[in-house]
């Protein structure tokens, strides 16, 4: 072998070694390293506690126990949530550190710890335990601890020092609305700066709106369980006054939700209404962006999701309206009178005074029952195709087709049809007045290809 070539192999031999020992020492650091993670800096019984006090020195919170019940010192009908406090007492009762980083008075100056950022004050009946909270590490985010009368410096994770920077409103047990199931509710109104849309349940069940129009019973049910998903996040501002509603735009809100309902427990009628800011705080995450809410039934202004309120915010009474166009039932009238370009019918119905046999007829001629409910169904069940603003002053032409469904006892009309043409699609449905609906012209020829067989 020649000597250039044992030269090359010896120095690989060494370097191989050099790597070895590097290896070994990262791994002994590391065992030590681990040693000494999580150290428990003391223990203490957490039944022996009985009030933290945390803050600056210009913002503390005190929080004591009373009757095995955590409360705000200052407030104590704060509805507090007992399992933050729970989380506050499990961390400083068994407080855990990351490691040990120096020891000695001159270690708090360094870290922080002369004047603390953060003191947490950890009471039993006869002894304080004070926690400081120095420098945050900007290289691991943990931040250097201390406990006073003890000169050791320890780290403890970012977590506990984000704990003990929450104020008093974050503590807050977040409400929610009422117990409002939808067979209990009778209306519920949604105001806008530019628009007003209620909507009643009927004796039957079926829903009108304000306008007294006939509403889809699914899109009142889908509209409705978006209300009652609407959670509050946190709690801003505790038993606001005019002012402070004022202060976060609730005096003039965007939107007012107002709901009517019977209580499942009590029976009692009950009103509630949510009233939604125009705008929420900073954020530069859109996904975040959220409102200010208040209810006069609660005791806070909260923050909700902005994404979960967009539905209420552009909100149009047509949006809601059944497609169906006029299903007046059969035992609401006893007069049917149709006309068409072609001639006009009216149908009759005569009832017995047990109203147990009805006798139909077609032009004053008696015709079987399933005579008359070929042509009665196909009207009950006419849809139309799409829902439009009112559009009665544009429908200028003459109607194709009018049904008029009323009693002759008192001439009372419950209903008037009128399908006029719009457009080169559609015929214009006028309800009682009122087009809301554009029918399909398709359907429309075909339901006149039905009538026309009794014209004659």
């Amino acid at each position: 072998m020649r000597k250039e070539e044992k030269k090359n192999l010896i120095l690989m031999g060494l370097t191989a070694v050099c790597l070895l020992v590097i290896y070994l020492l990262l791994g002994w650091m590391q065992s030590r390293q681990s040693a000494q993670d999580d150290t428990t800096v003391y223990t203490l019984d957490q039944d022996a506690v009985v009030g933290l006090e945390y803050g600056s020195s210009d913002n503390t919170v005190k929080l004591v126990k009373k009757d095995n019940i955590w409360v705000y010192a200052d407030d104590e009908n704060f509805p507090l949530n007992q399992n933050f406090v729970e989380t506050m007492v499990n961390k400083t009762t068994q407080l855990k550190a990351r490691r040990r980083v120096a020891s000695g008075k001159n270690a708090f100056q360094k870290y922080g710890l002369e004047m603390p950022s953060i003191v947490v004050q950890v009471k039993t009946k006869d002894r304080v335990i004070k926690i400081l909270l120095g420098d945050i590490n900007s290289a691991t985010g943990d931040c250097y601890m201390a406990v006073e009368g003890n000169e050791k410096v320890y780290t403890v994770d970012a977590t506990f020092y984000t704990l003990f920077s929450n104020d008093i409103m974050a503590m807050a047990s977040r409400e929610s609305l009422p117990d409002m199931q939808m067979e209990n509710v009778a209306s519920f109104k949604i105001e806008n700066d530019e628009n007003t849309i209620e909507f009643q349940k009927k004796a039957d069940g079926t829903w009108i709106t304000s306008e007294n129009t006939a509403a889809d019973s699914g899109l009142i049910t889908e509209l409705f369980a978006k209300i009652l998903k609407l959670r509050y996040e946190q709690m801003v501002v505790y038993q606001p006054g005019e002012e402070q509603l004022a202060e976060y735009g609730l005096d003039i809100p965007q939107t007012r939700l107002t709901i009517n309902y019977t209580d499942a427990e009590s029976s009692d009628k009950k009103s509630f209404e949510l009233l939604i800011s125009r705008v929420g705080p900073e954020t530069d995450e859109e996904e975040k962006a959220a409102r200010y809410v208040y209810s006069r039934e609660g005791c806070g202004i909260y923050t909700i999701r902005e994404s979960n309120l967009t539905d209420f915010f552009q909100i149009a009474p047509e949006d809601f309206l059944s497609l169906s166009v006029a299903p007046v039932k059969k035992d609401k009238f006893d007069m049917l009178t149709i006309e068409t370009e072609t001639g006009k019918i009216a149908f009759s119905i005569d009832r017995e005074s047990d109203r147990n046999r009805e006798i139909y007829r077609l032009n004053e001629s008696e015709i079987t029952e399933a005579e008359f409910n070929s042509v009665y169904y196909q009207l009950y069940a006419f849809a139309a195709e799409r829902r439009v603003s009112d559009i009665a002053d544009q429908l200028t032409r003459k109607p194709v087709l009018t049904y008029i469904y009323s009693n002759r006892a008192d001439g009372e009309e419950k209903a008037r049809v009128e399908l006029i043409p719009y457009d080169q699609n559609y015929y214009g449905a006028k309800v009682n007045g009122k087009a809301l609906l554009l029918v399909n012209r398709q359907k429309v020829n075909e339901l006149l290809r039905k009538i026309s067989e009794y014209m004659n």
